[in-house]
């Protein structure tokens, strides 16, 4: 056989192996062409969702009708975020048919190194892709599935953290100042304090001393509002060492003899707190009573709660600094 025919043989081999790929792999033309066909109706049977990138991990995996996160021992992840990603996933279409060169991946961020590998689990089969950039106008993000080399631009714009910590439901506790009857603070090494509700809706002290005044109006408002949307940065498991000495611990006495103890402390220059409710409140089942407003988590004294230094601060006010200066005679 002739060199011209080899070529042409091998020619004609390698339009055949295209025609097979072809067949498997979307074309990119057709309409309401999906990157995952069938997915939105496969999502219920989803176990677990696993995100890595940039050297981290984050494994989401399902009980029962809860999402946890198996890396900060299993707590609640944010549902709703979740439920974003996935449904974007699964309605993705084909936008156009990118590179299927492994040197152009790296400039596309869809290398496992540079992307997001996003990996759905069902109990019997598993579907795995790498997300890589966003486009700067519009929506749109470059995609492949992890298996192959052709890149796709989808006509969603998806990202997914590996960051556990970006997972965690919040607010941690949600507790409108309606529902506060005072509030109770005890500062290490320095005098407590109790703060009330004034006829004008403003928080007072019980006890103001002698000759003195707040430094304004609504300098207690902070510790009220702390609690409304009370939002974290990360969680851990319960160490009784690191609450061998709180900075602070604050007590909302609510009605019926419900109250929530927070106590604050700063460990390792990370501000962690402590929330727990006292007898009366149900953590799984709040608002038994089919009145109240209050919104807890499962769970909640089984974890510690790193949070930001602006609210470790509005917890943490002495008596001193809520007072204004002392007038000279």
């Amino acid at each position: 056989m002739s060199r011209k025919t080899l070529l042409i043989v091998a020619a004609f081999s390698l339009m055949m192996v295209g025609i097979v790929i072809d067949r498997f792999e979307p074309t990119g033309k057709q309409a309401d062409e999906r990157f995952y066909p069938g997915l939105e109706s496969l999502l219920p049977e989803v176990r677990q969702v696993t995100l890595v990138a940039a050297g981290q991990e984050t494994n989401l995996v399902r009980d029962g009708d809860i999402w946890q996160i198996a890396e900060r021992d299993g707590y609640p992840a944010d549902f709703e975020k979740l439920s974003q990603l996935l449904m974007g996933l699964a309605k993705a279409e084909l936008k156009e048919r990118k590179t299927a060169l492994v040197s152009n991946h790296e400039s596309l961020s869809v290398t496992e190194a540079e992307g997001t590998t996003i990996t759905l689990s069902t109990r019997s089969e598993e579907l795995s892709a790498v997300l890589g950039k966003t486009v700067s106008k519009g929506a749109g993000t470059f995609a492949r599935y992890r298996s192959a080399d052709q890149v796709w631009l989808l006509d969603q714009s998806l990202t997914g953290s590996a960051n556990p910590a970006d997972w965690l439901d919040n607010p941690l506790i949600s507790l409108p100042q309606a529902e506060i009857e005072s509030i109770e603070v005890a500062i290490k090494d320095e005098k407590s304090y109790r703060a009330i509700k004034e006829s004008e809706g403003d928080w007072g002290l019980e006890r103001l001393p002698a000759g003195r005044k707040l430094r304004y109006s609504t300098v207690l408002t902070p510790l009220a509002t702390a609690v409304s949307q009370l939002s974290i940065v990360d969680v851990a498991g319960y160490d009784e060492a690191r609450w061998e000495a709180p900075r602070a611990q604050v007590t909302y006495q609510l009605s019926e003899g419900k109250a929530l103890l927070l106590s604050a402390v700063m460990a390792n220059d990370q501000y962690w707190l402590r929330a727990v409710w006292q007898p009366g409140l149900s953590e799984t089942a709040p608002g038994s009573d089919g009145g109240s407003r209050v919104s807890v988590p499962m769970r909640v004294s089984d974890f510690d709660y790193q949070i930001s230094k602006r609210l470790f601060d509005d917890l943490s006010q002495s008596l001193a600094s809520l007072l204004a200066e002392e007038q000279e005679e």
